[in-house]
């Protein structure tokens, strides 16, 4: 292991320790291993199954994205983004986001920058979809409006999603001229990494196509929209399975919040921040510390083993390893 990657390690370890000191603090153990004991685990079933729907649909948009650049079959697209949910799960700061485009490239021979760039356009979308349930629930629940940190995770996460999709769009519609003040920034460098920087930078605009479609983009909401919004709908049969019958307000603040909170750089799979922004959101729904984390722990466990063990089959079956990403 590369000096660099222990380095991550250890940070995001850190970072993870320090999330679920701040979960547990004030927990009465004894009370989560209770909810735990008494939670109805035949609600898993179904929430197994619509995280696997889940993951279809963004392979599905994925594909979308992917198909200017070159086109593969969906069976492909989907083992490469269970190879990259995967290594999210196994790599610390989301290093996942790099496997993937790494994964499709060698699987379906296409360029990897032009693959990266696709990755930062689903982002965008991703968060423009976050943003829109985030509103509704601030809408519809006036309440939440005086919690002040809801609000400044909203406008700040608007105002960085509006930037990226300024700087994208700004790429795409000028992409000589982009390339043009690329080139003469790469000239403060030594010419072979300048070659090989204006060489990944144009493969990287190339990726960006499908924005140059306005059905496109609407179809990418859509699908946006379509993916989070059954992620939200998932936690229902979490939250049954503790004989929480909250409503879909509560659903979509739980998404929103947890979602946010697990793009800051922490450990392998997100544990700490998962815990301590699940504790969090179900707070504001007056569900108890110990009965939340109870719920982040299984629900937590229902995102990590199943998608880490098919993310795993399919990085063997398409003969990959992590060593080479990981480690760059």
């Amino acid at each position: 292991m590369k000096g660099r990657l222990k380095k991550r390690y250890i940070l995001g370890f850190l970072i993870g320790a320090l999330f679920l000191w701040l979960s547990v603090r004030k927990v009465d153990l004894s009370q989560v291993w209770q909810a735990m004991k008494g939670a109805n685990y035949w609600y898993l079933l179904p929430n197994l199954f619509f995280t696997f729907v889940g993951m279809w649909l963004r392979a599905i948009r994925w594909k979308v994205m992917l198909d200017p650049i070159g086109r593969l079959p969906l069976s492909k697209v989907y083992a490469s983004t269970m190879i990259g949910f995967m290594a999210n799960n196994v790599l610390p700061f989301r290093l996942g986001e790099f496997v993937r485009p790494y994964s499709v490239g060698v699987i379906g021979k296409i360029s990897r920058s032009a693959a990266m760039a696709t990755i930062a356009l689903e982002r965008v979308f991703d968060m423009f979809a976050l943003l829109v349930f985030l509103v509704m629930v601030l809408i519809l629940l006036p309440s939440l409006t005086s919690v002040g940190w809801l609000d400044d995770v909203g406008f700040l996460g608007l105002g960085v999603s509006l930037l990226l999709l300024v700087f994208l769009a700004a790429l795409k519609r000028w992409p000589e001229k982009s390339r043009k003040a690329v080139k003469k920034v790469l000239t403060l460098f030594p010419e072979r990494i300048s070659r090989l920087g204006a060489e990944i930078f144009g493969k990287f605009v190339t990726g960006l196509s499908v924005m140059g479609s306005g059905g496109g983009v609407l179809y990418l909401s859509f699908l946006s929209l379509l993916v989070w919004a059954l992620s939200a709908f998932n936690s229902y049969f979490m939250l049954l399975a503790f004989d929480l019958h909250l409503g879909p307000l509560a659903w979509f603040t739980w998404l929103v919040v947890v979602s946010l909170g697990i793009m800051l750089p922490a450990a392998p799979g997100f544990i700490g921040t998962y815990q301590a922004f699940t504790v969090l959101s179900l707070a504001l729904f007056n569900v108890s510390q110990e009965t939340a984390l109870a719920v982040s722990v299984i629900t937590h466990a229902m995102q990590f083993f199943p998608i880490t063990l098919v993310g795993l089959y399919h990085l063997k079956k398409e003969h990959l390893s992590l060593k080479y990403e990981a480690n760059g």
